[in-house]
């Protein structure tokens, strides 16, 4: 009987290890009227994040407002050899991503959050990508930057 409950706790154990999300190392480029808590991108689970065409892949930043902010579009960028390129966004609306929702007021924690499949298009390049997220005036409120490397997808036959 004891066994059994080892099993079962050294199961559970190991789904909680693979369930841990690995917060990403990331530069604030500029953040203000916030502070940045944290960058998570899915999937990555090093320094440099590795993402691969054709897969989906996700950004969660979560952040602290330390004055009320009227939020306004996001800018999502590839920095290659130092030139900046735009990446395609669809829905460019901060409030649409955001949890909880706008307005965003002083003292509160946020994140905003976005899920996008990786074009096949992309070049396989490591890059830095920098997000921006905007108030309405244009200002970003929110920089953050990290390393990035675009893999081919492998199949399994």
């Amino acid at each position: 009987m004891k066994l059994c409950h080892v099993n079962y706790l050294i199961g559970g154990v190991m789904v909680f290890i693979v369930s841990v999300t690995y917060a990403t190392s990331y530069t604030d480029c500029g953040s203000r009227n916030v502070e940045v808590l944290s960058v998570e991108v899915t999937p990555c689970s090093s320094d440099q994040c590795v993402i691969f065409r054709g897969e989906p892949a996700s950004i969660n930043i979560t952040f602290k407002a330390e004055k009320d902010i009227a939020a306004g579009d996001a800018v999502v960028q590839g920095i290659y050899n130092n030139h900046t390129i735009p990446l395609p966004f669809p829905d460019k609306t901060v409030c649409s991503h955001l949890t909880p929702h706008c307005p965003i007021k002083e003292g509160k924690m946020y994140t905003f959050g976005h899920t996008h499949v990786v074009s096949q298009d992309f070049q396989l390049v490591n890059l830095e990508v920098r997000w921006e997220l905007l108030d309405s005036s244009k200002i970003p409120f929110v920089c953050v930057q990290f390393p990035v490397q675009i893999k081919q997808t492998t199949i399994n036959p």
